[in-house]
């Protein structure tokens, strides 16, 4: 059979090659011919894989020749869920992942060196736990370093705000200020604020901020596009405000958009709001830009202890985190949605908020009578076991980003109580069930590079290893299954497994040569892999100097 196929794709080639990789080590992600030496690619396809001698046939004297020399070639990556602006704005902002107070305040003051007065200014990646005491810090904090000048730093889930009194002042928050629904304003014990926005409470300060205009946004995200080519990043899918799209379209009418994008919709938006959306979208090239599904928000996050759970979090029982979404618009606009034709995504992280999707969808399905939807439940961070076949009953994807487990297994289980722990990250119980599992990283949340969610994936353990053979081990996964989720499931979750996501004839030519083989090398080498060369859509748009 494996013979058969190869010889079959040099069959169906009409035309010589305009690349060939060749004497490598390609993964094509085709179970009945899983590697082979070459590949040829004409304009922007594969138009046929086999062995060296076979392939090299297709050459003329114009064929871009690469020598892989050896090293493996993957699909190009594409992530399921990340924020794309976000992430390029956070390239230019304070970078606080990892720092304690001490740090913070050395780069607050830094930054303030160059800030004109009354700037904004911005950070992200703050987390409690590398700070004395592992509380959440306050206003007084940062009104010492910062007085005159509004200060909004994000913690590192982006569900927290951690802001100064100049900030809280200019968007009218005060001891009068009443939480609005989904949120909170943390008080101190006389009933002022204390800095800390939780939830829909930091929309008080965002919408007060100055607004991006599109020139930022271009130069941001042009930055960001580099980061995508040197991780091997070659599709993503992107919540993302809609002055991202415009710079998308921008950069795809000038030959720049050197990612293809599946733009998602706003559920808090109408039906008819959305349908312009992507009627705009259709004018162009759906290959590079497409809509793709309708992101709305459950609930929270399991740092910021607003992850909606069925119980009270075991280590604080006076809270069970909260629903940033009241459940009558869950399902009435799920319905609504699905009837329109619509895939709808929705951020469920706690079991409760995850539990409450399914049954929306399950609503939806019976109402519209859609089963091609493909629905989403992003993140799908902690469920209880027996609704994963609520998932498989419903055509639900599960879009799970391992890179979180690296970062939040320390404190997770403390959060969870150990019984609960098990319906965490729990993406080998979503795949053994049969449920669809694409893999993305959430970026800016955790870091752009797949390396990272590859090694979460299969180790289950923190860049020392530990703990010693990973946390609930029994959720590990094949390192071919984990790519497999970054690349085959990442295009079926957007309907484009047809043309991208495996290295065969007739799928897009998006694809990594890797610096080292990882599928023959100790895993913890995953992390220290780099990617080599991206070529996307033919052509190669990024060689490692």
């Amino acid at each position: 059979m494996n013979v058969f196929l190869a010889f079959l794709s040099l069959f169906m080639v009409s035309q010589r090659a305009d690349m060939i990789l060749y004497h490598g080590k390609i993964m094509t992600m085709n179970p009945n011919l899983p590697y082979v030496e070459a590949v040829a690619i004409r304009r922007n396809k594969v138009i046929a894989i086999g062995s060296d001698e076979e392939i090299l046939k297709l050459k003329t004297k114009r064929t871009k020749l690469i020598n892989l020399n050896g090293r493996l070639a993957l699909p190009g990556f594409n992530d399921s869920h990340l924020h794309f602006l976000s992430g390029a704005k956070s390239l230019f902002t304070l970078d606080l992942n990892n720092k304690n107070e001490d740090e913070i305040a050395t780069l607050l003051r830094e930054r303030l060196k160059s800030a004109r007065p009354g700037e904004w200014i911005e950070g992200r990646g703050w987390d409690q736990y590398f700070f004395r005491g592992k509380r959440f810090p306050n206003k007084e904090f940062l009104d010492k370093i910062a007085p005159d000048n509004p200060i909004a730093f994000r913690r590192v889930c982006g569900h927290i705000l951690w802001v100064n009194s100049k900030a809280l002042e200019i968007a009218g928050i005060n001891k009068n200020t009443k939480s609005p629904e989904g949120g909170e304003i943390v008080k101190d014990k006389n009933g002022e604020p204390t800095g800390i926005l939780k939830e829909n409470a930091a929309e008080l300060v965002y919408k007060v901020m100055p607004e991006m205009d599109f020139n930022t946004a271009k130069k941001y995200i042009l930055k960001a596009l580099d980061e995508a080519k040197k991780y091997g990043v070659t599709s993503i899918q992107d919540n993302s405000s809609l002055l991202a799209l415009e710079v998308y379209k921008y950069l795809y009418k000038r030959g720049k958009l050197t990612v293809r994008v599946s733009f998602w919709g706003d559920f808090y938006k109408s039906v008819k709001e959305n349908l312009k959306v992507k009627r705009g979208i259709e004018r162009y090239n759906s290959k590079y830009l497409r809509f793709g599904l309708i992101k709305g928000f459950m609930d929270g996050t399991l740092g910021a202890r607003t992850a909606k759970m069925f119980f009270s979090y075991a280590d604080d029982p006076t809270t069970s985190g909260m629903f940033t979404m009241d459940l009558n618009e869950l399902f009435r606009k799920t319905i609504e949605f699905n009837k329109a034709g619509l895939q709808v995504g929705v951020h469920a992280i706690g079991d409760y908020a995850v539990w409450m999707a399914l049954k929306a969808f399950e609503a939806a399905e019976i109402s519209s009578g859609r089963k091609d939807l493909r629905n989403r439940i992003e993140h799908s961070q902690t469920v209880r076991l027996s609704d994963i076949d609520d998932y498989k009953k419903w055509n639900v994807i599960a879009s799970m980003q391992p890179s979180h487990m690296l970062y939040d297994y320390k404190w997770a289980e403390k959060r969870l109580g150990k019984e609960r722990s098990r319906g965490a990250y729990a993406w080998n119980s979503f795949i053994k069930k049969g449920v669809h599992v694409a893999f993305g990283t959430d970026w800016p949340i955790v870091p752009l590079n797949p390396m990272i969610g590859l090694y979460a994936s299969v180790m289950r353990a923190n860049f020392k290893g530990e703990p010693a053979g990973g946390w609930i081990p029994d959720e590990k996964i094949s390192l071919f299954q984990a790519i497999y989720n970054y690349t085959v499931e990442g295009a079926y979750a957007t309907f484009e497994e047809n043309i991208k996501g495996k290295i065969v004839p007739g799928m897009l030519a998006d694809i990594i040569v890797l610096s080292n083989d990882i599928t023959s090398s100790p895993y913890h080498e995953i992390l220290k892999t780099k990617v080599d060369i991206t070529i996307f859509d033919g052509k190669i748009i990024y060689e490692r100097k």
